[in-house]
Order: structure tokens, then C-alpha cells, then sequence
């Protein structure tokens, strides 16, 4: 019996760690540690981080409905509305959703740019000002413009 007990502790423990990743934000952060910035700022191309042929790149901060959506891109988006720390990542080409992401990505700060609750790049000016700030084990990276 108390096998049985350890196993479905086992297996309920096992399902709420793997429900708790947020493989968006991992690859995300892998892909901005990989550029291997020495300075505490630096020139980021997003595009090489969003790497799908956009033409508009799009960050939805929380509290955004899809009619809040729709009305910045200027065509329907048919998704869910975005709560709380969630951020919707929305990359587009001829008015279409080619990939659409969210993420609670708590190291990726994008504060300095969220304007009306949402940050528009276009692929033609890709490149912003990444600020890696805190712990060197645990940094925050901030997109400015």
C-alpha cells in the first residue's frame, strides 16, 4: 500500500513540475544567452531570435482581449484574451498569424517598450537595445528600443 502511495505522489509531483515549464520562455532565454553579450548592453536583432520570415512582430502584454487584438493589427485575431503576467507573441506576414506564442516569461522584461499594452516591430527596424541586468545565474533581459 504504501507503494502505491509513493508512486501517485510520485506521478501528481511529476505532472505538476512538467505543467509549470514554459518551454517559450526557455527558448527565448537559451537563444538570448547564446548571443554572448559581455557588455550590460547590447545590439539585438530580433530576428534572430523570432526567427519564422515576419513582417511585424507583436508582444501583447496581459489584460488584452481579442478585439483589443484585432483592433491594433488591423485584421481579426481569433485567439484568447491574455491575463495577468502573460505575454502574447504574435509574428505576422501578408496580415496573417504565421506563429502565435505566449509565455509568463518573467526574465524577459519588456516594461520599457509596452506602449497600450502591446509593442509592434517591424522586420525592417529588427534591432533593439537588449539590457541584461541582475544575477549573472539568473539575469533579466530588457528589450528598449
Amino acid at each position: 500500500m504504501n507503494k502505491i502511495k509513493i508512486l501517485l505522489v510520485f506521478a501528481i509531483g511529476s505532472l505538476l513540475i512538467n505543467s509549470c515549464q514554459d518551454p517559450v520562455c526557455d527558448d527565448i532565454i537559451l537563444q538570448l544567452k547564446s548571443l554572448n553579450c559581455n557588455e550590460k548592453k547590447c545590439q539585438l536583432d530580433l530576428k534572430n531570435i523570432f526567427s519564422e520570415k515576419w513582417d511585424q512582430l507583436y508582444f501583447f502584454h496581459g489584460f488584452n482581449t481579442p478585439k483589443d487584438i484585432s483592433k491594433v493589427m488591423g485584421f481579426e485575431y481569433y485567439g484568447d484574451a491574455i491575463y495577468d503576467q502573460t505575454k502574447l507573441i504574435l509574428e505576422i506576414a501578408n496580415e496573417k498569424i504565421i506563429k502565435s506564442s505566449k509565455t509568463e516569461c518573467l526574465s524577459l522584461n519588456l516594461d520599457r517598450v509596452l506602449k497600450n499594452g502591446y509593442y509592434k516591430k517591424d522586420a525592417a527596424n529588427s534591432i533593439v537595445t537588449l539590457i541584461i541586468s541582475g544575477e549573472s545565474n539568473r539575469p533579466d533581459y530588457i528589450i528598449d528600443n
